[in-house]
Order: structure tokens, then sequence, then C-alpha cells
């Protein structure tokens, strides 16, 4: 029985690590090539939003995202210096702010699309399909798995 469980604790360790390297990885990599536009760590997340959810609040942005509100407010802040996105107050809300690109901002998304889909390729390139749908399939498995019987 200990091997059993030596060998699920050394799988989770395991799992555990290369996950978190990934993602250490990535953000490296993104962070060194987005750099000369002044965004850093979860900043292009918040572009890619608002190109899909234009008009977004803070609120929005802190729960599609998992940020905590107030990471999301300072950053808003700094992407609104930085002329890649402008608040307005909400018209039905006075506490929240409603965001939108600016074309400084759209110009911008190319370069961070561009930018992960060449760490998509540099992870996953030499993945046929069925492969990156199994890893994608495992990992939401995985994901369920902890909502169901740790949340």
């Amino acid at each position: 029985m200990a091997d059993v469980n030596e060998t699920a604790h050394a799988f989770g360790r395991k799992i555990i690590r290369l996950i978190s390297n990934l993602e250490r990885k990535r953000r490296r990599y993104i962070n060194e090539g987005l750099r000369e536009y002044g965004l850093q760590g979860s900043m292009f997340l918040y572009l890619t939003t608002l190109d899909t959810h234009p008009g977004s609040s803070q609120d929005f942005i802190a729960e599609h995202l998992g940020i905590d509100k107030s990471n999301v407010a300072r950053t808003a802040r700094k992407l609104e210096d930085n002329g890649y996105i402008l608040r307005e107050l909400s018209p039905t809300d006075r506490r929240q702010y409603c965001m939108y690109l600016t074309d400084k901002g759209k110009e911008l998304l190319p370069v961070i699309f561009n930018r992960l889909h060449s760490w998509t390729e540099a992870v996953a390139g030499n993945l046929n399909d069925e492969e990156r749908r199994t890893a994608i399939d495992l990992l939401e498995r995985m994901m369920d798995n902890s909502i169901k019987n740790i949340d």
C-alpha cells in the first residue's frame, strides 16, 4: 500500500513542478517580448480580455482573470497611464469603471498574439492535434477534480 501512496505523492509533486515551471517560463518569455511596450506580468491579459469583452468593469476583469480587485485597479491605472486603455465611469454604477482599448492598445494586440503563438509553438509545436487535445483534456479533468474534491 505504501508503494501506491508513494507513487501518488510522486505524481502530485511532479505534475505541480512541471506546471509551475511551465508557467514561470511562459511568464518570463511573454515579459521579455513585451517589455519594450511597458507591459509586464498580467497586463497583456487585460488587453486581450478587453479585445473580446470591450467595456468590461474592473470587477469583471478581476473575476475573469482570477486577480485581486485592488491589483486590477492598479494595473488598469498603469495601462491607462501608458495609453493602452481608457477607463470611464459606468453610466449604471458610478462606483465602477468600464474599460476600453485605445487605438494604441488595439495596435499592440497583434504583437501580443504573435508572442503567445510563438510560445505555444515553442512548447507544443512537436505535438500532434490528438496529443494537444489529450493534454488539455487531462488538465481539464484534473481541474474539475480539484473543484469537486477540494473547493
